[in-house]
């Protein structure tokens, strides 16, 4: 284990105060409803109301989501159930779509899956990346194509096996823009 010595800890210490003095800058940045000053008494409601100042701000800065059309957007999912022919939700467990949607996906015939990133709002121009994982030994899973045309992403997937036979399998995909 190694020694500190009085140069490395004087280091020590000066960098720690100036990251306390930063944050403390910031704190005193933040909007709140009373500022207080050196020799004026502090009231315990002021104090408790610049603490719900500070959380409102913190709640609207947890609930700010992408602005459409911009760029940061991402999805990803895992197909856990190959074989359904119906549109259904993706496990949310398994799903994320920063737009706050639900991303969903059908089975369009053996092997063949289409999914749908909703809200994704696709940059016509530069349509983002799409990248597919076969979740199986026995399957090798790729991107066939996905249309930007529309609000949502939609992802054509192909599954097949060694002998490139069309084949039911699991798989993630992820898009981002």
């Amino acid at each position: 284990m190694k020694k500190l010595n009085s140069k490395s800890f004087s280091k020590s210490a000066v960098l720690g105060l100036v990251i306390g003095l930063s944050c403390a800058a910031l704190i005193v940045n933040a909007a709140v409803s009373h500022v207080f000053t050196s020799g004026n008494p502090i009231v315990a409601d002021e104090v408790n109301s610049n603490f719900s100042d500070l959380e409102a701000r913190m709640t609207a800065l947890e609930a700010k989501k992408p602005v459409p059309g911009k760029s940061g957007r991402m999805a990803y999912l895992w197909l856990q159930d190959p074989g359904s022919t119906v549109e259904i939700e993706a496990e949310s467990a398994y799903s994320f779509n920063s737009a706050g949607q639900i991303n969903t996906f059908i089975k369009v015939t053996t092997g063949e899956y289409i999914v749908k990133l909703h809200g994704m709002d696709p940059d016509r121009e530069h349509g983002g990346n799409v990248q597919v994982t076969t979740y199986s030994t026995i399957a090798n899973c790729r991107v066939l194509y996905w249309n930007t045309a529309q609000p949502d992403v939609a992802v054509q997937v192909r599954c097949v096996n060694s002998s490139g036979t069309a084949v039911d399998s699991m798989f993630t995909l992820l898009y981002i823009h």
